[in-house]
C-alpha cells in the first residue's frame, strides 16, 4: 500500500469516526423530525435529546429551539424552557406565543412581575389574543392589583363567552373573576360570577369549590355543606378539604 493510499484509508476511518460519534451521520432535519414525532407523542424528555442534537447542528433554527423550550415547560423545567425561548425570542422578537410562552413559565414559577412583562410584550405584538388577556388578568389577580384584574377577566369572559374554541379560556376567565370578587371581599358578586360559571361547566371543580369558600365567607353553611356534597362525586379531596373550611 502506498503512501497515498494510506492517507486516504486514515481519512476515511476519520470520516467514519465523526460520523458515528455524531449519530452515524443525522441531519439536523432528521433529529429535528424524530423530535418533533416525540413531542407529539408527549414523550417530552426523548424530544428534549433530540432537539438539543439537532441545534447543535443548527442552533439558529427558531421552531426547533421553541419546541425545545416548550418540552421543558411540559416537563415542568420552566428555567430551561425560559432559557431556550428566550433564544428563539432573540432571533424573532415579534413572535407573539414565543413571548407569551415565556410568560406562562414565569407565571407558573409564581414569578407574576415577570410574567405580567412578558404578557405584556406578547400583547404588544398582537393585541387581540386572548390568551395573553386572560394570564394578564390571571397576574394581576396573583399581585392583589384586584380592579386591573377584574378589568382584564371581565373583557376576556365578553369576548369569548360564545366562542367554542375559547370555552377553556372563557371558562378560566369565570373563575379568576369569581376569585378576584372574593380576594377583594365582593362576595356577592364572586357567587354570581361562580355560579354563571357552575352553570354552563358543572363539573369544574375548582369551580365549586371556590364558590363553597365565597359561602362559606358569609358564614352560609347550607350552601358550603351543599357545595361540599356536589363536590364528592367530582373530587373527594376537594370535597373534604371544604368540609374542614366551614366556620
Amino acid at each position: 500500500m502506498s503512501y497515498k493510499i494510506r492517507i486516504s484509508a486514515a481519512v476515511s476511518l476519520f470520516i467514519i469516526a465523526v460520523s458515528i460519534l455524531n449519530g452515524c451521520g443525522k441531519s439536523a432535519q432528521e433529529y429535528f423530525e424524530q423530535a418533533m414525532s416525540d413531542f407529539n407523542a408527549g414523550n417530552y424528555e426523548r424530544a428534549s435529546v433530540h432537539f438539543t442534537k439537532g441545534l447543535k447542528l443548527e442552533p439558529e433554527n427558531v421552531k426547533a429551539r421553541f419546541f425545545l423550550g416548550s418540552s421543558y415547560k411540559e416537563m415542568g423545567n420552566y428555567d430551561s424552557a425560559i432559557n431556550h425561548l428566550k433564544y428563539a425570542a432573540d432571533i424573532t422578537p415579534k413572535d407573539f406565543f414565543i413571548l407569551f410562552a415565556i410568560a406562562d413559565c414565569y407565571a407558573n414559577l409564581h414569578q407574576y412581575e415577570n410574567a405580567l412583562q412578558w404578557t405584556r410584550n406578547s400583547l404588544a405584538v398582537k393585541p387581540n389574543f386572548m390568551e395573553s388577556h386572560l394570564l394578564l388578568g390571571i397576574c394581576m389577580f396573583h399581585t392583589k392589583q384586584y380592579q386591573e384584574a377584574e378589568h382584564q377577566l371581565k373583557f376576556v369572559a365578553k369576548i369569548t363567552r360564545d366562542d367554542t374554541e375559547k370555552k377553556a379560556v372563557y371558562y378560566d376567565a369565570l373563575y379568576f373573576l369569581g376569585e378576584t370578587y372574593r380576594a377583594a371581599g365582593d362576595l356577592k358578586n364572586a357567587i354570581g360570577t361562580l355560579n354563571t360559571l357552575i352553570t354552563d361547566n358543572p363539573q369544574s371543580a375548582k369551580g365549586l369549590f371556590a364558590l363553597g369558600l365565597s359561602y362559606n365567607d358569609m358564614h352560609d353553611t347550607k350552601k358550603t355543606e351543599e357545595i361540599a356534597s356536589r363536590l364528592e362525586s367530582i373530587n373527594p379531596q376537594m370535597s373534604a378539604d371544604l368540609r374542614s373550611q366551614i366556620k
